[in-house]
């Protein structure tokens, strides 16, 4: 009988030990709700933070993972009055914040990431599209002295990096000194509600002052000031993940009279957004009276609030921020804005949010108009654009690469000039491709296609007549 019952026992063990593998969660996009976040994806291709990344899609995705993670938290507030949570702790005063770390920013990625916005603006200002940088603090950095007691937190190295886009030129926004200013006598995060993120009362206030920037560029645009919106206070009585019992008052802000804008988000099924990160909104006014496009790229501290920043812009455009905007071509050909807001938050600086060696490898096209080859070298027979996609939007055109060694390559439309298109290489398949909204093209355009070499010496123009296969809601 004792050795029967020790075959059970390793039975039960072996099945209590794999019951976390054989339960792993292997959802596509599924948002873990005790980490305020999405699961971690399977790496799609190998680099150096393959195995990290493997790492991180088994810890986040083993069976029971969030019961056994939220059900450890509850117990330990409830015996105990001790807040335990993988992903916010306790400070002095009741205060909540993300688990304390040194910080993510590192030198190495601060250069990386220096070089990718110093490019864009270059990319940007050289095709007349105004751009801000905005970056924000978190919790931790504007209440340093709520934090836990004896925990000493060295947040400078992420002020470097604004300094340094600043002195290079780009229109950069740090809005730390003004929410350290603000908190003398407003609460610009809440206490313990919604730990990670500013409130209403912090939001309004920063940015404000992204709107004194945006109104240099633009000045005919028109942004909410505070008496545009109906202020008021919601009594909070459970913790946002936790669900534990909380009574907190935080701000609130609604807007009284938002611009008439038509949502047409759903109007871009085929739009190519990270799966990681798939926010994704696109507002059209008709009365807008300054006919100005604005692409914003931020993270989830303005998902919630679009109406903070969308103003009377003609069209805004808001895509969640992080790997998206490492495709930044593909945004600006599609929605042609005039202006371009990048708006990032300190913990966000590092490979978990960015690609890394998609930073290190940026390489946007230069000016059509700055390269020195004669684009006139070699005369390519002309071959007309297929419509791959042409139901819905965007619409996806290709044409058959002809040059084996072109490193840059555009798109210039007879019907308007002015515009230059960049355009990507499909490697595998040899072909060019451009992604453009229906409004954009007609199936009789014609114009020129530009190829560029690797070492820019030398030039391929091939003409195009048409659009093959374009249909559905295209003109």
């Amino acid at each position: 009988m004792k050795k029967y019952s020790k075959i059970i026992y390793i039975i039960l063990f072996v099945l209590i030990s794999l019951t976390p593998l054989v339960l792993i969660d292997t959802t596509p996009d599924k948002v873990s709700e005790i980490d305020n976040r999405k699961y971690s994806a399977f790496p799609e291709k190998y680099n150096r933070y393959f195995f990290n990344k493997v790492e991180a899609y088994y810890e986040d995705r083993v069976g029971l993972r969030g019961d056994g993670l939220l059900l450890f938290s509850k117990l330990n507030e409830i015996l105990f009055q001790y807040f335990e949570h993988p992903t916010y702790e306790c400070g002095e005063d009741g205060y909540v914040f993300f688990k304390m770390s040194p910080p993510v920013l590192t030198e190495a990625f601060s250069d990386e990431f220096f070089h990718f916005i110093t490019s864009a603006d270059t990319y940007l200002k050289s095709r007349g599209i105004d751009f801000i940088y905005m970056q924000n603090p978190g919790k931790d950095d504007v209440y340093r002295e709520k934090l836990h007691h004896g925990y000493t937190y060295d947040n400078h190295i992420y002020g470097i990096l604004p300094e340094r886009t600043a002195n290079a030129g780009v229109d950069t926004l740090y809005t730390l000194n003004l929410l350290q200013e603000a908190k003398k006598t407003q609460q610009v995060f809440n206490i313990a509600y919604d730990a990670g993120h500013w409130n209403d009362e912090g939001r309004f206030i920063a940015t404000s002052a992204l709107y004194k920037r945006i109104k240099n560029h633009l000045p005919d645009m028109h942004f909410p000031e505070k008496e545009d919106f109906c202020i008021g206070k919601e009594l909070i009585e459970h913790h946002k993940v936790l669900k534990t019992p909380l009574h907190e008052y935080v701000p609130k802000y609604v807007l009284n009279n938002p611009p008439p804008y038509v949502d047409m988000t759903d109007d871009f099924p085929n739009i190519s957004i990270h799966p990681q990160h798939r926010y994704f909104l696109h507002w059209e006014n008709p009365n807008s009276p300054n006919g100005k496009k604005i692409l914003y790229f931020h993270g989830s501290f303005y998902v919630s609030h679009p109406d903070f920043l969308a103003g009377d812009a003609a069209e805004f455009t808001a895509i969640h921020n992080y790997e998206n905007i490492l495709n930044l071509p593909y945004y600006i050909n599609l929605f042609e804005p005039d202006l371009v807001v990048f708006i990032a938050s300190n913990y966000t600086l590092c490979s978990t949010y960015y690609d890394e060696d998609a930073l290190i490898n940026t390489d946007f096209n230069p000016a059509l108009d700055s390269i020195n080859a004669n684009i006139y070298d070699h005369m390519l027979p002309s071959a007309n654009w297929t419509c791959t996609t042409s139901e819905e939007n965007p619409v996806t055109l290709t044409v058959s690469n002809p040059v084996e060694d072109g490193r840059y390559a555009y798109a210039v439309f007879d019907k308007n000039p002015d515009i230059v298109y960049d355009l990507t290489f499909d490697t595998e398949d040899s072909m060019l491709e451009l992604v453009l909204q229906h409004s954009q093209i007609f199936p009789d355009d014609s114009g020129q296609i530009i190829i560029i070499n690797k070492d820019g010496t030398s030039g391929y123009t091939m003409p195009f007549h048409g659009i093959d296969g374009l249909s559905g809601k295209a003109h």
